[in-house]
């Protein structure tokens, strides 16, 4: 169980991890066209006890706290947001919803082949879940997954894939489909590309519009949620009280 003190710093009895103070980001695109005019709620006041603490109201945090509600509907889970929920990294990316099928050889060099597997299905059925939350939710986030095009525009960078596709047959995957000079061109509209792969699982999104709405329906889904913005988070340690 965690408890967070507003404005007094508590004895800690182990090591704490400290977070430095950053000001809040200017307000990305994707959030001035969603919603211009959003503010930040006013700032915690008070002792709250919770007994999971998330720092951080973007797309990691959000998700993990509904996950949380979900498979422990008791379970008091406090999200810690010093501006507005998608105010950085998740409210300000090119919308892309990749999957780590590319990076496979990266993961192959900390993970064992079971492992990067794991992680390599993982965020693809991902990809699938946000469109069905969407959907489910009657979200119009612009949600379209229809796959990605690797290509090549010179002779020199035909095949650059191949590392790829074989670090995925190793461990049991082939999520990548090879095409001809033709069907790349036909695809892309251009015939500056003159080989590619292609790869289904990925989407685009309006980040803005998927990452907000979960925010909005969590006092229905997830009781005695607490949200807290406007204000920096200094410090927390294990087993004890925080300093927010």
């Amino acid at each position: 169980m965690t408890s967070m003190t507003v404005g007094q710093t508590v004895q800690r009895t182990s090591t704490p991890m400290k977070f430095p103070a950053v000001a809040p980001l200017k307000r990305s695109f994707w959030l001035q066209c969603a919603e211009p005019s959003l503010q930040p709620s006013p700032a915690l006041q008070g002792t709250h006890t919770a007994d999971i603490v998330i720092v951080g109201g973007g797309f990691v945090g959000l998700w993990t706290a509904l996950t949380i509600k979900e498979h422990e509907p008791d379970c008091r889970v406090m999200v810690l947001e010093q501006d507005v929920c998608g105010g950085g990294a998740s409210g300000r990316n090119g919308g892309f919803v990749m999957s780590w099928w590319p990076k496979i050889q990266s993961l192959g060099s900390f993970c064992s082949p079971e492992q990067a597997l794991f992680l390599a299905n993982s965020a693809e059925r991902a990809i699938s879940e946000l469109g069905e939350f969407c959907l489910q939710h009657n979200i119009d986030a612009a949600f379209k997954q229809k796959g990605w095009l690797w290509t090549a525009t010179c002779e020199a960078h035909i095949d650059a894939w191949n590392g790829t596709l074989a670090a995925c047959k190793r461990v049991g995957a082939e999520p990548f489909e090879r095409l001809s000079r033709q069907e790349v061109a036909r695809r892309t509209g251009s015939a500056v590309h003159l080989a590619g792969v292609f790869e289904r699982s990925n989407a685009t999104v309006e980040p803005l519009r998927a990452g907000r709405p979960p925010l909005q329906s969590l006092p229905a889904r997830a009781a005695a949620l607490l949200r807290w913005r406007h204000g920096p988070c200094f410090g927390a340690a294990q087993g004890t009280r925080g300093t927010a």
